[in-house]
């Protein structure tokens, strides 16, 4: 994982929050870190408390009437694609007029 910023500086800030939880959240070897229970328990909880908080910006933004997302669909269809016609037949009058006003708009 990348986070952009320079070693050293890095470190300097997880020393730092590792003093203010009063413990170890890294275990570092001479050639890998990995989490301890502690830091794994940390991440978990911070990566929670920062889905809730989305989730409540979400939330927020809709009780406000803000869309929260928009989705739009959209469709490519040929002009020369049309419905399956139903038999004239299997219409009433009154369906087949309104069938016929419903399509004349529909070329």
């Amino acid at each position: 994982m990348r986070v952009h910023i320079a070693q050293p500086a890095l470190s300097t800030q997880i020393q730092a929050l590792e003093r203010e939880l009063g413990g170890q959240l890294f275990v570092r070897t001479t050639r890998r870190v990995e989490l301890t229970v502690a830091g794994e328990t940390f991440y978990d909880r911070c990566v929670r408390i920062l889905s809730d908080r989305n989730a409540s910006t979400e939330v927020t933004r809709s009780v406000a009437g803000k869309t929260a997302r928009k989705i739009r669909i959209g469709t490519i269809c040929p002009d020369k694609v049309r419905p399956p016609r139903q038999p004239a037949t299997a219409l009433s009058g009154a369906s087949a007029a309104a069938t016929a006003s419903g399509n004349a708009g529909n070329h």
